[in-house]
C-alpha cells in the first residue's frame, strides 16, 4: 500500500500530464469524455498518440490487477489507451469482504458440497467374509469342547452309545468315559461303603456346518402346531432340516460330515441304518441332510420354582408366561401348561453374537448358513431304529440372502378389445 505522499505525487503528475494534453487548461467538473480527450491533434499530433512513459510507468505501478484476465483502461485514454499486463506480472488481490462481479470476468460456478458416494467394490467384502469363514473353520477343527463331524481325521469307533436317564434315551459319549463309568459303577455295587455313584458320562456335543432351509414353518416359536398335529402340545418340537452349505470353505466338509453321522449311528443301530428314521432326510442310501429337533417344553417337578422377571426385561419373552404363539389353538394349549412346564427356547446367536427371539426365528434362520451343535440320541423299538439330532445351540455364520419383490411387468391398458373381428379387419385393410 502506497504511502500517503507517494499518493500526492502521482495525484500532481497526473494532473500536470492532463492539463499539458489538453491545452494547459485543468478540466472542469461534468466535462464529457470528448472534452476530455486531448486537443493536440490540431497542433500536428497523431490521432494514436503514444502514451507518456511516465503516465504508463504510473498506471503500472498503481493499478492491481485480479486472478481473473481482464484489460485496463487508462484513465487519460479510455477510448485510445488499452494495455494488457503479462501474466508474470500480476499480483493476487486481497479476497474483498463481498463478492464483486467484474465485467467481463468469467464467472466461477458454485462448487458442488455434497459428498461422492464411494464407490466400494465386492472383492473386499468377500475376501472379509472368506478370511472369518476360514477362521472359524479352524476353530472347529482345534476345538476341545466339540466334535467336529467335517475333520477327516476323525475317528469313529472312540465314540459309544450308552443310555441316559437324563435324555430317556441312549446318547453318544467318549468310549473311554463309558468304560470308566462302568468300572465306577460295579466299585460302588460290590462296595457302596468306600466307593460313591458315578455320575453319568457328559454326552458328547458335535458339530456340523449346514444350510437351514428357506421355508422351514416348523421353526416357528410355537413349531407350527394344530389340533391335528401327531404330538400333543406340551410334547411338541421345533425341527428345520440342514443342507449343504454352499460357500467353498465348507462345501466339501458336508460329504465327510453325513458320512460320519452315519458310522456313529450304526455303533447304535440294532435293525441297520437303512431302516431308520429321524435324522436323515431322505432315509436310506439317499440321505442329504440332516432333520434337527428341539423339544420346546420340559416338565418340572413340583418343589421347582421358576424365576419371575419384570416385563420390562428382555428375557421375560423366553419364559412360558409371555410365550410366543402364532394361532388361537396353539394360546389356549399354553395357557393350560403354564403352571407345569417350562420353555426350552432356541439357543440360536445372530452373526453378531447375539440372542435371536422367537418373534425372529424364521426371519434370522431361514436360509442362513449355520454352525449346529447338538446331541445325537437313539431308541430302538417294534423292530424300528429311531435316530435324533437335539439341538444344544446354533450359530450363524452368514445371514441368509432376501431378494427383494419382483417387479410386475408393465401392461399396457386396450380401451378397445384387440381379438375383436371389425379390429383385425380394419388392420388388413390397411
Amino acid at each position: 500500500m502506497s504511502s500517503p505522499t507517494q499518493s500526492s505525487i502521482t495525484e500532481a503528475t497526473i494532473q500536470q500530464s492532463t492539463d499539458t494534453h489538453n491545452g494547459g487548461k485543468a478540466p472542469k467538473r461534468g466535462m464529457t469524455d470528448n472534452e476530455l480527450r486531448p486537443t493536440t491533434r490540431s497542433k500536428g499530433m497523431k490521432a494514436n498518440a503514444e502514451v507518456p512513459k511516465t503516465i504508463e510507468k504510473i498506471i503500472k505501478d498503481t493499478a492491481q490487477v485480479n486472478d481473473s484476465k481482464y484489460y485496463l483502461t487508462s484513465l487519460i485514454f479510455p477510448d485510445k489507451v488499452l494495455l494488457e499486463l503479462p501474466a508474470t506480472e500480476r499480483t493476487p488481490s486481497p479476497i474483498p469482504a463481498k463478492a464483486v462481479s467484474l465485467p467481463g470476468a468469467p464467472l466461477t460456478p458454485p462448487r458442488d458440497t455434497r459428498r461422492a458416494t464411494p464407490k466400494i467394490s465386492p472383492r473386499p467384502i468377500q475376501e472379509g467374509v472368506t478370511n472369518m469363514l476360514i477362521k472359524r473353520r479352524k476353530e472347529l477343527f482345534v476345538s476341545e469342547e466339540v466334535q467336529y463331524l467335517g475333520k477327516p481325521n476323525m475317528v469313529t469307533t472312540d465314540y459309544s452309545f450308552m443310555h441316559s436317564k437324563d435324555f430317556k434315551a441312549n446318547v453318544a459319549v467318549l468310549a473311554e468315559h463309558l468304560q470308566e463309568f462302568k468300572r465306577a459303577t460295579e466299585a460302588h455295587r460290590i462296595n457302596p461303603q468306600d466307593h460313591i455313584r458315578p455320575n453319568e458320562p457328559t454326552p458328547i456335543t458335535f458339530a456340523v456346518v449346514v444350510r437351514i432351509d428357506s421355508d422351514s414353518p416348523f421353526l416357528r416359536s410355537d413349531s407350527a402346531w394344530s389340533p391335528q398335529s401327531r404330538s400333543t402340545f406340551p410334547k411338541t418340537k421345533q425341527t428345520f432340516i440342514g443342507r449343504r452349505a454352499l460357500h467353498e470353505v465348507f462345501y466339501e466338509d458336508h460329504d465327510l460330515s453325513m458320512a460320519h453321522l452315519a458310522s456313529l449311528f450304526e455303533l447304535a443301530c440294532e435293525y441297520g441304518l437303512p431302516g431308520s428314521r429321524g435324522v436323515f432326510t431322505p432315509s436310506g442310501a439317499d440321505r442329504q441332510a440332516i432333520k434337527f429337533r428341539n423339544a420346546l417344553f420340559t416338565r418340572f417337578g413340583f418343589n421347582e420354582r421358576k424365576e419371575k422377571l419384570a416385563d420390562n426385561d428382555p428375557r421375560a419373552a423366553l419364559q412360558i408366561e409371555n410365550w410366543l404363539t402364532h394361532t388361537d389353538a396353539a394360546s389356549s394349549e399354553l395357557e393350560k401348561i403354564k403352571a407345569t412346564h417350562t420353555v426350552n427356547f432356541l439357543n440360536a446367536y445372530n452373526i453378531s453374537g447375539n440372542l435371536i427371539f422367537p418373534a425372529d426365528y424364521q426371519k434370522e434362520l431361514e436360509g442362513a448358513t449355520c454352525i449346529v451343535y447338538f446331541n445325537l440320541l437313539h431308541w430302538s423299538f417294534n423292530s424300528t431304529d429311531t435316530l435324533a439330532a437335539d439341538v444344544v445351540s446354533l450359530s450363524v455364520l452368514q445371514a441368509a440372502y432376501r431378494q427383494g419383490p419382483t417387479p410386475s411387468p408393465k401392461r399396457t391398458i386396450a380401451l378397445k378389445d384387440p381379438f375383436s373381428p371389425s379390429k383385425r379387419q380394419k388392420v388388413e385393410e390397411e
